[in-house]
């Protein structure tokens, strides 16, 4: 038991689950179609950077994570410095490789993009309840997370094609799906983090709405997603009907997940159960792809 709750918060407080998570949605749409390997240089960048950019401010401002002290997060924080540096230069490493085998094209779109979530988790001030940083804007925290998630998890990985049109419907359709996707499932973070934010005066959709609504909102996004990819699903035919379907049941069961999200929200519950949907995703995507080759 001792083992197993040690290797949980490092896989949780070390960020390396969501990592991971992040590494199989960026993976999931070419990989049904075959266009992209498991192991490819695009998903791995994204596993590199989102290591980064979650455990750099850890390591260099950990005290901007003790708002609320003696909870089992700030004290593993506290503990692990040392982790976060070293997962923070591994990270860097692990990029700088990936960098190699992208295209400029790539490179061009990631570069605004890394800023803006730099500026998004990087404390301006030295004091501990400062507010001057981007995720501290009325309810910009998570617009940012699931833009910027939706864009490189759904443009980045296609930039390897030549032909790839940033501008077609299609990729207007990905975009907008995975945004309401994320948008939803990142909703429960922040109730999780009320106290956090009512502490440092900072408006999110939990503090404004109340949970209740707030889970409500979520599971509107998540019935929007499944509306949208319903109609997917009766105007085109083949493998992209069992796609839409792997869709559909993931929005389906994330509904059904959001649905216990209550205050005060475990930390389990939200970074295995919530972050875990996307991982979710992918397996339901994942044997849909099997499905359609067999």
């Amino acid at each position: 038991m001792w083992l197993l709750k040690k290797t949980a918060h490092t896989l949780l407080f070390g960020n390396l689950f969501v990592a991971c998570c992040g590494y199989f949605l960026c993976l999931e749409e070419l990989f049904f179609y075959q266009r992209l390997s498991f192991v490819n240089p695009y998903s791995l960048f994204l596993f590199f950077a989102t290591l980064l950019i979650y455990n750099y401010r850890k390591f260099l401002f950990p005290d901007k994570e003790q708002v609320m002290p003696n909870t089992a997060r700030s004290i593993w924080i506290s503990s692990h410095r040392g982790f976060y540096g070293i997962t923070c230069l591994i990270a860097c490493l692990g990029m700088l490789v990936s960098l190699f085998n992208l295209s400029s094209s790539s490179l061009f779109y990631l570069v605004p993009l890394f800023i803006i979530s730099l500026f998004y988790a990087t404390p301006l001030s030295i004091k501990k309840t400062s507010k001057s940083q981007l995720r501290s804007l009325p309810f910009l925290k998570i617009f940012l997370v699931a833009g910027v998630w939706s864009f490189v998890t759904v443009v980045f990985p296609q930039l390897q094609d030549s032909n790839f049109n940033f501008f077609s419907g299609d990729v207007a359709f990905q975009l907008t799906t995975r945004f309401l996707f994320l948008f939803a499932i990142t909703l429960p973070f922040d109730i999780r983090d009320m106290h956090i934010d009512a502490a440092l005066k900072i408006v999110t959709f939990p503090i404004a709405l109340g949970v209740k609504k707030t889970v409500q909102l979520a599971q509107l996004s998540l019935l929007l997603f499944c509306v949208m990819y319903l109609i997917y699903l009766f105007s085109h035919s083949g493998p992209d009907q069992l796609k839409a379907a792997a869709y559909i049941l993931s929005g389906l069961l994330s509904i059904l997940v959001i649905n216990k999200c209550k205050a005060p929200v475990s930390e389990y519950y939200v970074s295995f159960g919530i972050e875990g949907l996307m991982l979710l995703q992918f397996c339901f995507i994942a044997i849909a792809r099997v499905i359609a080759a067999s």
